[in-house]
């Protein structure tokens, strides 16, 4: 079980067994900031996660404990999201001229990350992989929208024409 904890000053990310027992902190940088979300690669082997300031970016480290290896350095990197396949990281992105969206890098960062034109809400992968789920607020309606990694226009999931606002979680 994994979760965000203050109790050393400053947050981080920890993990303890499902009965509460043995809790491990995983995360001990004063600029982790697991506030901004993290996530689990499908093997439960690495936690990818948000740090600020000088180091600022995405890291991962290890479930089991270990140092952290940075993963990017974007000045904003949020929410990130491992793929199904483990292969690819989506997160939003804000870099230094002020260009906002959704990059998409593979986790191995061997190439360089696809951006899109997507608000900064959660995101989330569809099961096959290959495309970002999300949510596009307009006036008081939410709907979702999904958008493919290969480049296509992003297309429209639900058609909600009325006060109705949606929030994605993970699948189990």
């Amino acid at each position: 079980m994994l979760f965000v904890s203050e109790r050393t000053g400053t947050a981080h990310l920890w993990r303890m067994d499902i009965n509460g027992t043995n809790p491990k902190q995983l995360t001990n940088n004063p600029n982790d900031y697991p506030w901004f979300g993290f996530d689990f690669t499908p093997d439960s082997k690495w936690i990818v996660y948000t740090r600020t300031g000088a180091g600022r970016g995405l890291w991962k480290v290890p479930i089991a404990g270990g140092e952290p290896t940075r993963l990017n350095t974007s000045p904003v990197a949020y929410y990130p999201a491992v793929s199904p396949d483990g292969m690819m990281l989506a997160y939003y992105h804000e870099d230094s001229s002020g260009q906002k969206g959704v990059e998409v890098m593979r986790l191995n960062g061997d190439n360089p990350a696809r951006r899109f034109d997507i608000p900064m809400r959660t995101i989330r992968w569809m099961r096959n992989g290959r495309s970002l789920l999300y949510v596009k607020n307009e006036g008081d309606v939410s709907n979702l929208w999904n958008q493919p990694v290969s480049g296509e226009p992003p297309h429209q999931i639900t058609h909600f024409n009325k006060l109705t606002h949606l929030a994605i979680r993970p699948l189990t």
